[in-house]
């Protein structure tokens, strides 16, 4: 309920006078009968009456899970990049009169039931940590350890308890189908670069290796995104496997006018903020006033995304969404 921060402190600049609720977040903690990872002493300040507030957090219960090493590839004897969910409804589920919450730095919301989900890195690390250990809040859990469609999942079952240490035994994933002369790839990926995503460019490479891709195909909203430096330095630090992936950069052409449309593959212009993005509101008709941005029709739009006859793929998105869908738009 504050008002608009103040002043040239970097405490100041952060909050405004008013009252204030205080808690803590840390993934893998909980104190028990909160809706927090700890609990903050005093919960409650007022900066109306108090120029400053000194405002102490603990945190709650938790307990630690271990990797062995990297996951291993049966057929190959190689490590390499797989994801893991950790299914189970949260020991203090985000309800009303309940406790606890669901939350991602990474992902908006999980679907219920499943608590979180992490990527266990070519050396056998989570995610971008660089560590091979995890907090986890006491309870149990089903770890479902998967490599996309083409492997054969891992499932353990795991007991976490408070204070306590739980090393998980070694794990290898089989080949489930063999896909020679075929590629896996998803045509419609954002990361941070993207408006709708908060996504990191070297965990987007991460997970797409984790998910079993072979291309991974930038389409960032208005933005041309190039994933290849970040791919070579995660193969570089033996994150993910050397070679184990391919990019691609396009453009997902964002006019919310009536729909957006994917062109690839495109070459990014690292000279240019947005790498070269298609601007699909420059044009004569174009002028300086507050009147809404011009916006090419699709009949005008469509030749020029094509170019030529060996120009990039266009690719109709969401097609029935409202608005984002050219259909319904």
């Amino acid at each position: 309920s504050g008002q608009l921060p103040t002043g040239g402190n970097g405490a100041s600049k952060r909050f405004g006078s008013g009252l204030y609720t205080v808690a803590v977040d840390a993934p893998g903690y909980h104190a028990n009968g909160t809706s927090d990872a700890g609990s903050c002493e005093p919960r409650e300040i007022d900066l109306k009456t108090q120029a400053a507030a000194n405002v102490v957090c603990t945190l709650g219960e938790a307990g630690r899970v271990r990797l062995p090493g990297p996951v291993v590839d049966a057929e190959t004897g190689e490590p390499t990049v797989a994801r893991l969910t950790i299914v189970g409804e949260d020991p203090s589920p985000n309800k009303v009169g309940s406790a606890g919450r669901f939350y991602s730095t990474y992902e908006w919301s999980q679907p219920f039931g499943v608590y979180d989900v992490k990527y266990i890195t070519a050396k056998g690390t989570f995610d971008l940590t660089g560590s091979s250990e995890m907090s986890l809040e006491p309870g149990t859990y089903l770890f479902f350890i998967s490599r996309g469609p083409e492997y054969v999942p891992v499932e353990k079952l795991v007991e976490v308890s408070a204070g306590g240490d739980v090393t998980l035994d070694a794990i290898s994933l089989s080949r489930a189908v063999a896909t020679p002369g075929w590629i896996s790839s998803d045509m419609h990926v954002h990361s941070i670069v993207s408006p709708d995503s908060s996504l990191p460019l070297e965990m987007r490479v991460l997970s797409a290796v984790g998910e079993g891709l072979d291309v991974l195909q930038s389409t960032d909203h208005d933005s041309i995104t190039d994933y290849s430096s970040a791919a070579a330095g995660l193969a570089s630090q033996g994150i993910i496997p050397q070679d184990s992936i391919k990019t691609s950069a396009g453009d997902e052409v964002t006019p919310n006018h009536y729909g957006h449309f994917n062109a690839y593959p495109l070459t990014p212009d690292a000279g240019d903020p947005e790498g070269g993005a298609f601007d699909w509101s420059d044009s004569e008709k174009e002028d300086v006033s507050p009147a809404p941005d011009y916006v090419w029709t699709v009949p005008e739009l469509l030749p020029r995304l094509r170019m030529d006859e060996s120009g990039p793929v266009i690719q109709v998105n969401h097609i029935m969404d409202m608005p984002t869908g050219l259909l319904l738009a």
